[in-house]
C-alpha cells in the first residue's frame, strides 16, 4: 500500500509538471498572436567633406622668392639697360634703377565648395639717402627710392589698373615723419605726370614718350585693402582665378610738372640714391666697382590668405 501511494504521488507530480510546461507554451503562443501594434522605422544619410582648393602658381611659402626684380634690364626701344655687378658669375643680385620696371602675376587659382574670403597683406620697404637742402631740393631730409606699384584686378565692376606708392603719398610731400619727403610739389592733387619707362631716344620728345598721367590711389597698405575688399565674399565653386591680381612696379624715369616741364627734383633724388649706392661699394684705384658692400635695398612682401566664411 505504501509503495502504491508513493507511485501515485510521483505520477501526480509528473502530471502537474507537464501541465505547467504546457501552460507556459500556450501562454507564449497566445502572447505572440495577441500582441499590440508594433512599427519599426529606420533611415541613414551620408556626406563627403567639402573640397577646399586654394593655390597660387607664384606664392608658395613665406620664404619663396618672387621673380619681381632682376639682375639685368634691357627694354627694346628705350635705351635703358641695367646690369648688376657680378663678381662671381652667380647673378644672384637684383637691382633697380630709374626707368626700370617688373611684373608679377600672382596666379591665384583653384576653387572650393564653401564661401571664401581672400585677404592680402602687402608691405613695401625702400632704402633711402639723405639730401641736403640746396637750390633744387629746397628741404633737406631723407629721400626714399620712389617706387610706384600698379595693380590690375577685378574690383567687382570690371578689370581696373590702379597705382599705389608709399613715396608719392596722398595729399602732400611728407611720407613718414617730420623729416621724410617725397618730391617737393605735386602736379595736381594726387595725379602726377611720369614717363615710367625710359624714353626711346634718350630725350622724351616723341609722341610715344609723352608723359603719362598717373593717379596715386594711396599707399601700399591701401593697395592690399583694395584687393581684400574685392575678394571679401566669394561664392562656392567660383574660380579663384576671377580674383587674381597682377602687380607691376616702376621706378619712374622722368617726372613732369603740371605744365609738362621736366622736374629737376626727380633727377636730383635719383642721382643722390645712385651716388649713395656707389659709395657703399668697394672700388679699385680706377674707381671701378670690385665688390658690393652696403646697399640701398627695396623689397615687396606679399601674403595672400584664403579663409572660409559663413
Amino acid at each position: 500500500m505504501r509503495k502504491n501511494d508513493e507511485q501515485q504521488r510521483n505520477k501526480k507530480t509528473r502530471i502537474v509538471s507537464l501541465m505547467l510546461v504546457l501552460t507556459l507554451i500556450t501562454t507564449c503562443l497566445l502572447s505572440s498572436t495577441l500582441a499590440k501594434y508594433t512599427t519599426q522605422l529606420s533611415g541613414k544619410d551620408n556626406a563627403r567633406v567639402a573640397a577646399w582648393g586654394f593655390e597660387s602658381g607664384t606664392l608658395t611659402s613665406s620664404t619663396a622668392t618672387l621673380s619681381l626684380f632682376k639682375d639685368q634690364y634691357t627694354t627694346d626701344g628705350t635705351n635703358v639697360t641695367v646690369e648688376a655687378f657680378d663678381a662671381d658669375g652667380s647673378n644672384d643680385d637684383s637691382v633697380v634703377a630709374p626707368g626700370t620696371s617688373g611684373t608679377i602675376d600672382l596666379d591665384i587659382k583653384g576653387s572650393s565648395e564653401v564661401s571664401t574670403k581672400i585677404d592680402y597683406a602687402i608691405t613695401a620697404t625702400a632704402g633711402s639717402t639723405n639730401i641736403t637742402a640746396g637750390t633744387v631740393v629746397t628741404t633737406g631730409g631723407t629721400y626714399k627710392v620712389p617706387m610706384i606699384y600698379a595693380v590690375t584686378y577685378d574690383n567687382g565692376t570690371g578689370t581696373v589698373t590702379e597705382y599705389y606708392s608709399d613715396y608719392y603719398a596722398t595729399n602732400g610731400d611728407k611720407i613718414d615723419g617730420s623729416n621724410n619727403y617725397s618730391l617737393l610739389y605735386n602736379s595736381g592733387g594726387d595725379t602726377y605726370n611720369f614717363i615710367l619707362n625710359g624714353p626711346s631716344n634718350g630725350t622724351p620728345t616723341s609722341t610715344a614718350d609723352s608723359p603719362q598721367s598717373v593717379k596715386i590711389s594711396g599707399n601700399v597698405a591701401d593697395m592690399a585693402g583694395a584687393l581684400s575688399t574685392a575678394s571679401a565674399a566669394i561664392d562656392p565653386n567660383t574660380p579663384y582665378s576671377d580674383h587674381n591680381a597682377v602687380i607691376t612696379w616702376y621706378w619712374p624715369y622722368e617726372r613732369y610738372t603740371a605744365a609738362n616741364t621736366l622736374s629737376p627734383v626727380q633727377d636730383t633724388i635719383d642721382t643722390a640714391l645712385g651716388t649713395a649706392a656707389y659709395a657703399g661699394a668697394t672700388k679699385g684705384n680706377d674707381g671701378v666697382i670690385t665688390a658690393i658692400g652696403s646697399s640701398i635695398d627695396v623689397e615687396l612682401s606679399i601674403t595672400v590668405t584664403a579663409t572660409q566664411i559663413d
